[in-house]
């Protein structure tokens, strides 16, 4: 470097007023120049050497070897990156301030430096403080009993093996690290103090990272606290506490906002102390990949003592982004406390403890628990604030109870989601999960209790047990003594909800005697299925057979009464309509329809009547001889006059619910008019009470007549037409499945929220023989059939978990308004005779419905419940455009915005206020 350029660079243009005063500046410059070219190309670092006994004095120059009597002498003559070596024990009187990069180690042995009242090392100005060479047989101790043994204000402090600190009084810290400048790393040696904390950080200071190394405290072995305080990572050391006597500090605390990026290894113990790490008051860790975290502290009575891991939300937030690995133990492994307390993660590690592995307490949140095992002498998880899942590799064991959702302190607690995992308890009276809260949905994971798989009861007036939706999982009550015991004990309706795309549905069920639900009437099977009475076994659990959900497969038995065989039909679905087999021949006889009993009263009617069970079908026959009409085992042979006869079917049929109220069948000469009064039936009256006559011209062969009956005679219920409630809601894993079936309950429950009548919660008689025992849709389908809305079967059921069909719906939508008709059939498929055709063509009229490409309506298929709020909206005139649906709608995941029916559905699961735009479409407000 050319500094005499760079001076005359400087000066140049300067006048004469200044030159004495450049002169002054140039002559004190180059009287200094030597040592400071000195310092700018200095040697290559040397060892000083530090031995009172040896010398008296402290100077000799810096050369390596070189030896001072006193620890100051030698700093003084050290430049960067010097190391100073101790050769026998000396005292320290006064603080040393290291500016330089030097680092102190022993030499030839075990030597001391004892730190005197006013005596302590202070690292600033952003200068390397390095403690120890890296051997165990040559350490260098470092004590004292007054002051903080070491701080670090801007500089940098490194401890290695061969490093022993110690603080020996009341109140003195081994190492402080107090400045947004202070840094540096721990990767071993011995820092331990007797009497406060060992580490020590706040504002801001930072440790890159503790690979190695004891660090013990009495209070803390390490403390952080403030906002930026941060240790990158901590890949081994352990840390312990001395406390002699039972105390409530934390062995490691991160508060304040402080942060640990990553805990790899090491092991944190605390023997005394309540906790081996605690995060508090926004204090955070990224994760936790290993390490040890053990509480051996029992030393207080209540539950929450002794735990691994606590993390306390006080003012912040607080938590860890993710738990993968590490090993969790204490009278709690780890501990959640308050609102705010969160762990996002939890992908891996064992957790233990005496009084729960995993608690997570009020107000706690943790996300995701996947291939964690989880044990415990008590209960294995213990939650009384908010898990989102519980998934695939969960083991949790628990002597009494594996999971406990508990409702004692917080009647909000919730499982959003157990999708996997093993829940198992050791006690034969054991419970693998008793949830006294609320678990939306069990999608997965095996349930092995000694008492019950699952107890959702409690005792609490204020928290009602409820499991939303079972769809899968396995669920096994292993005591076989007791009748009252069961798989699952229930206080709430449960939905159980199959994998559809096949015949057995994803669950498993084993319960004492055979009984799965200790309460049938709080379980609502999906409509097409029924729990199995066959069993099977599954691979997680030997020896044992279970019971699982099965489609509702019927077979139909057709008798022909001496005519030729018909083959059966067989698997069929619940619900479903049937083709007519090929007729049945008998040599002197007419076939005549297939009949629902052996007695030949009511016909079977292939266009409208569906398989609800396993059936047989009888046929009659008509005696080619006579004009009487057989089962077949009659055998009429004819009128001997050869005059040919035709069959005559003619029934009287509910208009409203397809019911065969009249039926009469007749054998009638071909060419002749006969009149067939039909009469009127019970209290219900055609044509204001005369009887209808129909005089009609019969061919050979079969022929049907049928006349309807309209039974509605009650005032039509007015539906809320104003105020736009929410009728519809999404399910708990977020979807809202528009394609999926709706039942005839759940039907009758949507327009039962509709109607303004103030008195529609009164209760009414019931009329049909499945509706009662309090069901969650008990009143409303009382109350629609008491209206005439609704219509049962002629079996006197209303069939409530059955499928509701598209022609059903039709039906009972347009009992709510005035029928109109147009001048044609709307659709090719439903006849003019179809018992909806009326409903059908008046909700066609008015806009309500549509058909398909094809021209056909699909009377007898299953209406979707986009259809259905399609239906439900219009009817109401609710309506919104797309670019109006407010941004805080509800959202679901299986509804995209270019859904038919995306509008309709947010207008129907949203209740708001509104006002009408020019073109009638709703803003809202």
């Amino acid at each position: 470097m050319n500094y005499f350029k760079r001076i005359t660079d400087a000066v140049e243009g300067i006048g004469n007023k200044r030159m004495v005063s450049l002169l002054l500046f140039l002559t004190m410059f180059f009287s200094l120049m030597p040592q400071f070219m000195l310092s700018a190309n200095a040697d290559s670092e040397v060892t000083l050497f530090v031995s009172p006994s040896t010398v008296s004095n402290d100077t000799a120059p810096r050369a390596d070897g070189a030896t001072y009597a006193t620890l100051q002498g030698a700093i003084n003559a050290a430049q960067n990156n010097d190391t100073i070596a101790v050769t026998e024990d000396i005292t320290m009187s006064t603080t040393i301030s290291i500016m330089k990069d030097i680092t102190l180690i022993a030499s030839g042995g075990n030597y001391k430096i004892t730190l005197g009242i006013n005596a302590s090392f202070w690292v600033q100005n952003g200068f390397d403080l390095t403690l120890g060479g890296g051997s165990d047989t040559e350490v260098l101790t470092l004590t004292g009993s007054q002051r903080t043994l070491i701080s670090v204000a801007n500089g940098n402090i490194v401890v290695n093996n061969g490093a022993k600190l110690l603080a020996t009084g009341t109140g003195n810290m081994v190492l402080d690290l107090y400045d947004p400048k202070a840094s540096g790393k721990i990767t071993g040696g011995h820092l331990e103090s007797s009497g406060s904390i060992a580490i020590s950080m706040t504002n801001g200071a930072t440790l890159e990272e503790i690979s190695g190394g004891t660090i013990i405290g009495k209070m803390h072995s390490l403390y952080m606290y403030d906002e930026g305080t941060k240790v990158n990572l901590i890949s081994g050391g352990t840390f312990k506490n001395l406390a002699a006597a039972p105390d409530r500090w934390a062995n490691v605390q991160v508060d304040g906002k402080a942060q640990i990026g990553e805990i790899s290894n090491g092991d944190f113990f605390a023997e005394h102390e309540i906790s081996a790490l605690r995060l508090i008051r926004g204090g955070k860790i990224g994760e936790i990949s290993g390490g040890r975290f053990i509480c051996a502290y029992t030393g207080l009575t209540t539950n929450k003592e002794g735990r691994g891991v606590d993390i306390v939300a006080l003012d912040y937030p607080s938590g860890i982004d993710e738990i993968s690995g590490g090993t969790f133990d204490g009278e709690i492994g780890v501990l959640l406390i308050e609102a705010g307390a969160y762990i996002n993660t939890i992908s891996g590690g064992t957790f233990s403890g005496g009084q729960s592995g995993l608690q997570n307490d009020i107000g706690g949140t943790i996300g995701t628990i996947n291939n964690a095992v989880i044990t415990s002498t008590n209960i294995g998880l213990l939650n009384v604030g908010t898990i989102n899942e519980i998934g695939s590799g969960t083991e949790i064991t628990g002597d009494s109870l594996a999971l406990w959702n508990y409702a004692s302190n917080n009647p909000n607690a919730i499982i959003k989601l157990i999708s996997g995992g093993k829940f198992t308890t050791v006690s034969a009276s054991g419970e693998a999960f008793l949830n006294e809260t609320t678990v939306n949905l069990i999608s997965g994971g095996i349930f092995t209790g000694g008492f019950y798989a699952i107890n959702s009861t409690t005792s609490s007036s204020t928290s009602p047990a409820k499991i939303g939706t079972i769809s899968g999982g396995v669920f096994y009550a292993q005591t076989t003594g007791g009748a009252s015991l069961v798989a699952i004990k229930l206080a709430n309706l449960l939905i159980l909800e199959p994998a559809l795309i096949t015949n057995k549905g994803v669950a498993r069920f084993w319960g004492n005697g055979g009984s799965i639900f200790n309460d049938e009437s709080l379980v609502i099977y999906p409509a097409g299925y029924h729990m199995s009475t066959a069993t099977e076994a599954v691979s997680s659990i030997a020896g044992v057979e279970f019971k699982y959900l099965t489609k509702s497969l019927y077979t139909v038995t057709f008798n022909s009464n001496g005519g030729s065989v018909v083959a059966e039909k067989t698997d069929i679905p619940l619900g479903s309509l049937i083709t007519e087999p090929t007729l049945p021949t008998k040599s002197g006889y007419t076939f005549s329809g297939w009949y629902k009993e052996d007695s030949l009263t009511n016909a079977w009617d292939f266009a409208i009547d569906t398989v609800t069970d396993n059936i047989t079908l009888y046929a009659k026959w008509i005696s080619k001889g006579g004009s009487g009409s057989g089962s077949g085992s009659g055998n009429g042979s004819g009128d001997g006059s050869g005059t040919p006869t035709a069959t005559l079917l003619v029934q009287g049929i509910d208009k409203q619910t397809g019911e065969i109220i009249y039926s009469k069948s007749s054998s009638i000469t071909v060419g002749s008019t006969e009149t067939i009064n039909a009469p009127a039936i019970e209290s219900y009256q055609l044509d204001a009470g005369s009887k209808r006559t129909e005089t009609i011209t019969i061919k050979s062969g079969e022929n049907k007549v049928v006349f309807y009956y309209n039974k509605n005679t009650v005032a039509i219920p007015e539906l809320e037409t104003g105020e736009h409630i929410k009728y519809i809601n999404g399910y708990p894993d977020g979807s809202v499945k528009p394609e999926s079936s709706i039942t005839r309950a759940e039907a009758a429950v949507i327009f039962f929220r509709l109607i303004k009548d103030e008195n529609k919660n009164t209760a009414v008689s019931g009329k049909f023989s499945d509706i009662g025992g309090g069901t969650w849709y008990e009143q409303s389908v009382n109350y629609l059939a008491s209206q005439g809305i609704l219509k049962g079967y002629g079996d006197g059921t209303f069939k409530p978990r059955q499928t509701i069909t598209r022609a059903e719906f039709a039906a009972i939508a347009s009992r709510f308004d005035n029928l109109l008709t147009s001048e044609n059939t709307s659709f090719n498929d439903v006849p003019i005779n179809h018992w909806a055709a009326e409903y059908i063509d008046s909700a066609y009229t008015k806009g309500w419905i549509n058909g398909y490409p094809d021209g056909s309506f699909r009377p007898a298929s299953s209406i979707t419940r986009a259809e259905v709020v399609k239906i439900v909206n219009t009817m109401l005139n609710r309506k919104i455009e797309l670019n109006d649906i407010p941004s805080d709608a509800p959202q679901y995941k299986d509804l995209n915005k270019t859904h038919w029916a995306y509008c309709h559905i947010i207008e129907a699961s949203t209740e708001h206020t509104y006002t009408r735009k020019e073109n009638g479409y709703e803003l809202w407000k």
